[in-house]
């Protein structure tokens, strides 16, 4: 594995540093989902951080001498791609939990793609309100699939409750839009089956990734 993944990253590098493709860039990014809090979100993207740094320096500091034949070649391309950063490749970390909590790095990430889409114009500022309203547009589309996407789990857990609760004494006060079962002659059935709660879930109870809409500014 270790072989191909060398070979696949040597032809990426070489097709970054060949003749036609003079000033490319590139970056990677590390999408982490979590059921945890906000600060346990930034905690692991400072984690992440840490361990990339860590390989790095490991990299360039035990492996790359260790073996310069197989590996200086590389260390070259780096170089010359990523010569601002002494040849360190960059490395976005990109958090976010069930709650919708963007981390300061997504933050960080999805304003970095802003100010790529509306450059800076000293004659005009209406660059400004045009990043905030991609990065806001962007930021829905992403919450609203992570949201879809644990949607179905919380549903369980709660029809399991319910479940659980309508063989013994069913709460007066519950709520009647959650999950819930009703008895139909001598079978309980759900009030609020998924299949009707969620866009995300299809007829057979498949989640479906929904297509994010194309940003337009004028539609803004």
């Amino acid at each position: 594995m270790s072989i191909l993944w060398n070979e696949a990253l040597e032809t990426f590098l070489k097709h970054l540093t060949d003749g036609t493709s003079a000033g490319a860039s590139y970056f990677f990014v590390d999408v982490h989902i979590s059921a945890g809090t906000s600060s346990n979100i930034e905690n692991t993207s400072r984690s992440k951080l840490v361990q990339y740094d860590k390989a790095w320096n490991q990299f360039r500091n035990e492996t790359l001498p260790s073996n310069p034949d197989k590996y200086q070649h590389l260390m070259t391309r780096y170089h010359q791609i990523n010569h601002s950063r002494n040849g360190q490749p960059k490395v976005h970390i990109f958090g976010i939990n069930y709650d919708g909590y963007l981390d300061s790095h997504a933050r960080d990430f999805m304003f970095d793609l802003a100010c790529i889409k509306y450059p800076t114009d000293p004659n005009n500022r209406s660059y400004k309100p045009s990043r905030a309203r991609w990065i806001s547009h962007y930021a829905r589309q992403i919450q609203l699939s992570i949201a879809n996407g644990a949607a179905p789990a919380i549903s369980y857990t709660m029809r399991n409750l319910t479940s659980d609760l309508s063989r013994t004494a069913l709460p007066p006060d519950l709520d009647p839009c959650i999950p819930a079962f009703q008895l139909n002659n001598t079978v309980l059935s759900e009030r609020h089956p998924d299949s009707s709660a969620y866009e995300s879930l299809d007829a057979t109870g498949k989640i479906v990734i929904q297509a994010t809409p194309a940003y337009h500014l004028e539609a803004s």
